[in-house]
C-alpha cells in the first residue's frame, strides 16, 4: 500500500450510483390493480385489499387528538398572553 501523499489526499473521489430503476410515486403502476383517481401519481389501494382481520384500531384515537390540539392551542396560548400583556 502506498503512502498517502498531498497529491493523493487533493484528489477529488468521484462515484457515481447506478441510475433508479423504479421512481415511486410517479405512475408507475397498474390502474387495473388498484382504486383511486386515474390522474393520482399515488396508487390506490389495491382491488383484492381485504383489510385486518381484527378490524381498525381505534385505542390510540384520544390521544391522538389530545396531541393534535395542543400542537395547535400552545402557540395560541402564547399569543394570547402577548397580547394580553
Amino acid at each position: 500500500m502506498a503512502p498517502a501523499g498531498k497529491a493523493t489526499l487533493a484528489r477529488p473521489v468521484v462515484e457515481r450510483s447506478p441510475a433508479p430503476l423504479a421512481q415511486f410515486g410517479t405512475g408507475n403502476f397498474k390502474d387495473s390493480e388498484t382504486t383511486g383517481f386515474f390522474l393520482s401519481p399515488i396508487p390506490g389501494e389495491a382491488v383484492n385489499f381485504k383489510g385486518s382481520k381484527f378490524g381498525d384500531d381505534y385505542s390510540n384515537e384520544l390521544p391522538a387528538k389530545i396531541l393534535a390540539l395542543t400542537t395547535v392551542a400552545t402557540p395560541l396560548l402564547f399569543i394570547y398572553l402577548l397580547v394580553i400583556s
